[in-house]
């Protein structure tokens, strides 16, 4: 969403059904556009449009979130999933979800832009960067260690001779891997 509204264009799609999964953990809004040319003499403005997507936004992490769909403002669903989701989530989730709610009121304070969005969740997003990372390193170390042993075992049945397995063999307890040390 972010990088389409610097680009100028309106999602106006934004609900649960027109989101895709992709490469596995990332999503992707489906059928872009398709509203501007159905609709492409709309009496709106496009900050009126791009408003529309933050709220719709808001509606849709509100009906995941809640498990409860959610199609309208201040609609029996929409209490009850507002109740859920104050019930279940974080102060800072179900602040978010206000402002995106809200985004189209005039009152001070309120969510006006997707880099606005951005800017008042970069501690969450830098923290959830964070700990990727942390998992990613883990992983490269892992799998670092088993490729090395690879290597290794490949060159020692490759090479069993070479002076440094010579030197390896002669300071353990093993004379050949392949065979189990003695007792």
């Amino acid at each position: 969403m972010r990088y389409s509204h610097s680009r100028g264009t309106t999602l106006r799609m934004v609900a649960p059904m027109h989101i895709v999964l992709t490469s596995g953990t990332r999503f992707r809004f489906n059928s872009v556009g398709v509203m501007e040319v159905l609709e492409f003499e709309t009496r709106k403005t496009q900050q009126e449009l791009l408003t529309e997507d933050l709220v719709r936004l808001g509606l849709c992490l509100l009906s995941v979130a809640s498990r409860v769909r959610v199609a309208q403002l201040n609609s029996s669903s929409h209490r009850e999933a507002t109740g859920l989701v104050k019930a279940h989530c974080s102060p800072d989730f179900v602040d978010l979800l206000n402002s995106l709610l809200q985004a189209g009121s005039v009152s001070a304070g309120r969510v006006k832009t997707c880099d606005a969005i951005c800017a008042s969740i970069n501690d969450h997003l830098m923290d959830e960067m964070d700990l990727q990372m942390a998992v990613n390193d883990g992983l490269h170390s892992h799998l670092q260690s088993e490729y090395v042993l690879c290597v290794l075992y490949v060159l020692y049945t490759s090479y069993p001779t070479h002076p440094v397995f010579m030197l390896v063999t002669s300071n353990s307890s093993y004379t050949n891997l392949h065979q189990p040390p003695q007792p």
